[in-house]
């Protein structure tokens, strides 16, 4: 995915199915150099209403009824629709040539007498009609109920005018072949856009080889060498071009436009679907992102509002708002002019269908700083009192002992899996959310069925036996104090491990008291604890002398430094360094602030003081 817009760039430099839940009408602005006209109607059974036939006829045509009964199988992603097989009527233009129609149905799942319509040129977007058909005619025979013939106008893509000019830079090393692969698939990229959202660059300068994750500005885009993000990139140049410079309007609207362009072509929109809701439960609110610079929620919670959008007025509609923003002094009132509701509507309609597919978490439901228990099934009341008093008593300790400051996550506590699988299976699908923070944290216990979380959030079962402990809600306080510097780790990498394990055991016991298997680990163990800042040294060491040094390390820091060092680090550490697999300058410096001496002046003390240690 790029990286932010502009601002981030600068400084580099120096849903579904009906997804809108809502049947709407074609956009009055999207622009189409020709219309194929059908007439359609459907009929329904009424001796078993579940049966639906359709019939369709190009303009001036004969009528053609299909002669099985539409597959109504398929459920759309909110659940409220069942949507036919899509059923094909070839339309004959006035230059003689002929052209591919789809039309399909949707049938309302709590009133299944509700059906709508919704056509699309073959390969484009779906268009669907804003109100119900009327069955109220029956047919001659009795035996169905038929609507009114619906004559539907078709907007066909725009023919493809002129190649873009493309200046190219490739990296030294990129062979020839490889260069040729690319450019090819640039070439694809700039005619599926243009084909699907009727918009193309004039000219733009592709820079292929960057070591970062791809970035654009206007008339420009960087990437690497395997050009795996390069539509995402190209519909921001595309966005920039139109606007007449940097897009401008809401984060969401420009990240989430892209990510849909770029999983349409590479054919993952139902993917993205499934996945987006897991880090849109991640905020309140999609407005906390209008004006946000940088926040990762903007490709997710993002996608899943431009997808909305798209149900309501067409794919199209994403660049026609890049168009219309020339014209207008405020980007809502271009808003209004290409989705056809005013930016107020669209929160108000967008969150009533996010609710449904992807709703907040508990802990942002309220205004305090603190995390929140969700029990879901009969639990009984002495369990529930037990986990909100120890969550609680683990956020203060925190808070009070290290000057932590306070977080907040959600723990859903069923009493069976049953009654909190649905809230597992929607927050734990988000593969590119979860992967980057698990790679190299602490990871909470787990257990099948039983116990399980990522940052933010935890689900457990209580009839599995495994109980809720300290652990568990301390790694959650650190890893969401992480997630807000956007760093992937505490490093160096035996920093978050250790931290974790030494609050834990300052939590049951003094600290001394708990000490001794670890320091007897360390003091037979010959792994050295530089080895342990890095991934394949990590890796490489067993998990015993891992939890023992990095614990011992900790506690060494902590007792030169005080306990109040420990949270000073997580406050002086870079925003979002994306936990660099060696510390990186700013976060060495971050370190020699908080404990007052170098890592390197550590490491030097540190094996000192491992030389001390005896089996006693």
């Amino acid at each position: 995915m790029s990286l932010c817009w502009v601002a981030l760039v600068v400084a580099l430099l120096t849903v579904a199915g009906l997804s809108a839940e809502g049947a709407s009408a074609q956009s009055p602005q999207e622009s189409t150099s020709a219309i194929a006209t059908i007439e359609v109607t459907v009929w329904r059974s009424t001796s078993n209403p579940s049966l639906l036939y359709l019939s369709t006829r190009p303009e001036e045509g004969d009528w053609a009824t299909q002669d099985r009964a539409l597959d109504m199988s398929h459920l759309s992603a909110s659940g409220r629709f069942h949507q036919s097989s899509a059923v094909g009527v070839e339309v004959p233009l006035a230059d003689g040539a002929k052209v591919a129609v789809e039309v399909t149905v949707w049938r309302s799942v709590s009133n299944p007498s509700l059906l709508y319509l919704s056509t699309r040129p073959e390969g484009g977007s779906w268009v669907t009609q804003d109100r119900p058909l009327d069955m109220l005619r029956v047919s001659s025979s009795g035996r169905f109920h038929q609507s009114r013939a619906v004559r539907l106008a078709v907007p066909l893509a725009e023919p493809l005018g002129a190649s873009p000019d493309v200046e190219w830079l490739f990296a030294h090393g990129i062979s020839s072949r490889r260069q040729s692969e690319i450019r090819q698939e640039m070439a694809d990229i700039v005619m599926f856009v243009a084909q699907r959202f009727g918009a193309s660059a004039s000219g733009f300068t592709v820079s292929v080889g960057s070591d970062d994750p791809g970035w654009s500005i206007p008339a420009f885009m960087a990437t690497t060498a395997s050009f795996w993000d390069a539509a995402h990139e190209y519909f921001h140049v595309v966005q920039s071009e139109l606007a007449g410079g940097g897009p401008k309007g809401p984060h969401w609207l420009v990240e989430g436009s892209a990510t849909y362009a770029e999983e349409a072509y590479d054919g993952d929109l139902e993917f993205r679907r499934a996945i987006a809701p897991a880090a849109a439960s991640h905020i309140a609110s999609i407005r906390e992102t209008e004006s946000a610079d940088w926040v990762r929620l903007n490709y997710h919670l993002g996608f899943l509002a431009v997808d909305w959008l798209v149900g309501h007025a067409g794919e199209r509609s994403l660049l026609q708002y890049y168009r219309f923003l020339p014209d207008h002094d405020r980007w809502e009132a271009a808003f209004e002019a290409a989705f056809g509701l005013t930016i107020d509507e669209f929160y108000e309609r967008f969150e009533e269908h996010r609710t449904r597919v992807a709703p907040p978490l508990p802990h942002l439901m309220d205004d305090t700083v603190a995390p929140v228990a969700a029990f879901v099934g009969n639990v009984p009341e002495r369990v529930r009192s037990q986990i909100q008093a120890e969550m609680n008593d683990v956020h203060a300790f925190l808070v009070e002992r290290f000057g932590a400051e306070g977080t907040e996550y959600s723990i859903y506590v069923g009493a069976d899996w049953e009654n909190v699988a649905e809230h597992h299976r929607r927050l734990s699908m988000n593969l590119w959310w979860d992967d980057r923070i698990r790679s190299h944290s602490l990871p909470l216990p787990w257990a099948p069925s039983c116990l399980s979380g990522a940052t933010g959030w935890v689900v457990h079962v209580t009839s599995c036996g495994y109980s809720l402990g300290h652990s568990v809600y301390i790694n959650s306080h650190l890893r969401v104090l992480l997630e807000e510097k956007e760093q992937l780790d505490l490093p160096p990498l035996w920093m978050e491990a250790g931290a974790g394990a030494y609050i834990t055991l300052a939590y049951a016991a003094p600290v001394d008291d708990e000490l001794s298997w670890h320091r007897a680990v360390v003091q037979r163990s010959d792994v050295p604890l530089v080895q342990l800042a890095t991934t394949d040294g990590w890796e490489a060491a067993e998990g015993i002398e891992r939890l023992a040094l990095s614990t011992v390390a900790v506690d060494w820091l902590l007792w030169r430094a005080g306990e109040l060092a420990l949270f000073d680090y997580f406050r002086l550490l870079p925003q979002g360094t994306l936990g660099l697999p060696s510390l990186d300058v700013t976060a060495a410096s971050a370190f020699e602030e908080a404990f007052g001496l170098t890592l390197d002046e550590f490491y030097g003390h540190f094996d000192d003081y491992r030389s001390t240690l005896t089996d006693d």
